[in-house]
């Protein structure tokens, strides 16, 4: 059986057309919203996917057919820029989603650093490297991360001022990330591409 034709909804100005007899169908999108805001907010922050997929089985062409999607949009949107919830690095209300994405960040990162460095390397070459990271494997235990919530509570105390606008720090993350021992061995025995001769953590402070 062939469709001679698309059929689609009443268009224009006539009397049945979609646009204007529509309204319920709006409302029913419009009225589970709070449902929906916290079920996007739910999965941002649990699964944290690298994409997401949305749909709406009952979409019509017509006034409400980018609503439903529009508003995932926002939403997504706003959950996203925000789920750190005013920290700017690793806290104690820094939810799961986030610690892995900046573990995460740090393999890719140090996987990427070793490629370009053993391409550069000369057969037999070695490499010393120094970095910030901590002594133990708990990502909240460590300099960084103290250091980083006195910055976040000076940040909030300007925000409360008005001297920084609350949007820009609630997207800001500071983009350094202080590994464990353990997790530079595990980059670097995934890696395969250099071997450890000698590893060492040591204590320094601001004033020697």
């Amino acid at each position: 059986m062939e469709m001679e034709s698309d059929f689609h909804m009443a268009i224009g100005e006539a009397v049945a057309n979609y646009a204007d007899n529509s309204r319920l169908q709006r409302k029913a999108l419009i009225k589970p919203k709070p449902v929906l805001d916290k079920a996007v907010r739910q999965v941002c922050t649990v699964l944290l996917p690298p994409t997401m997929v949305v749909a709406d089985l009952s979409c019509s062409v017509g006034i409400n057919t980018l609503l439903f999607v529009s508003k995932i949009i926002k939403d997504m949107d706003k959950k996203m820029t925000n789920l750190n919830g005013g920290n700017i690095y690793i806290a104690k209300s820094t939810p799961p989603s986030v610690v892995k994405m900046y573990q995460d960040q740090f393999q890719k990162d140090m996987s990427l650093f070793l490629k370009l460095r053993y391409q550069e390397l000369v057969p037999g070459g070695q490499m010393l490297l120094t970095f910030l990271g901590r002594k133990k494997e708990d990502v909240l235990d460590g300099d960084l991360s103290h250091l980083c919530a006195l910055l976040a509570e000076a940040l909030q105390s300007l925000v409360t001022e008005g001297l920084v606008e609350r949007g820009k720090l609630e997207s800001f993350n500071v983009p350094v990330y202080g590994p464990s021992i353990d997790e530079v061995k595990a980059v670097i025995a995934q890696n395969k591409l250099f071997c450890i001769d000698h590893i060492e953590l040591f204590e320094s402070n601001w004033d020697r």
